[in-house]
């Protein structure tokens, strides 16, 4: 099976084994950029201070210099955090097993198949300077959010229907279309919206 080409996910499906896997690096490229702004946060005020403290950082000074080296050390762990997360999905046999890599260490979970409630189609509304966009998700769903796993994702409505319906089947799971709500403005629609979350239902809103 492959990802729609809005998707971040990758997964190759293995006949044979019935293996299904998905690897998700969504913050690799932006640790990449990150990470060279966070090399000029260190490498220019650290040569100033090298050849020429009194020249280090205009109108910073020594002290100031200090703490923009730190702040580009800062950001450079920060970039290799991003760089260094990976999560790989694996479904197989009947077992759902995720592995969360991290800068701090190594996570990994395992979950019956057969306790997950379906495949869910869901709208997330996302900010943008031009005005709304909205995305598209195709999630495992359990019961409890953080086993709850992403499959896939994509801008194209039409696109993603299609796709979640090949997953249904492939996973021999009842589709869930939850209908898109907008985020809480109290505690009681808060709540409201995790009991409704419990029965998700409804047609797919428009784009």
């Amino acid at each position: 099976m492959r990802a729609s080409v809005h998707s971040q996910a990758e997964p190759v499906a293995d006949a044979a084994a019935a293996t299904t896997t998905i690897r998700r690096r969504r913050e690799a490229l932006l640790g990449g950029f990150l990470l060279a702004i966070a090399g000029l946060w260190i490498a220019v005020p650290l040569r100033g201070l090298l050849l020429d403290t009194s020249a280090a950082v205009p109108h910073l000074g020594v002290p100031g210099t200090i703490v923009a080296i730190l702040v580009g050390a800062a950001l450079a762990m920060l970039a290799v955090s991003w760089i260094v997360r990976c999560q790989v999905l694996v479904i197989d046999q009947g077992l759902v097993r995720m592995t969360d890599r991290r800068l701090t260490g190594l996570r990994v979970w395992e979950e019956s198949l057969a306790r997950y409630r379906g495949v869910r189609l869901r709208r997330e509304h996302l900010p943008h300077r031009y005005g709304s966009r909205s995305c598209y998700i195709i999630e495992l769903w359990h019961p409890e959010p953080a086993k709850t796993v992403e499959l896939e994702r994509s801008k194209d409505p039409r696109l993603i229907e299609r796709s979640a319906e090949v997953w249904a089947r492939r996973l021999a799971l009842p589709l869930c279309h939850e209908p898109y709500q907008r985020p809480a403005r109290s505690q009681k629609r808060a709540r409201d919206q995790i009991a409704e979350e419990a029965a998700p239902g409804g047609p797919l809103p428009a784009a």
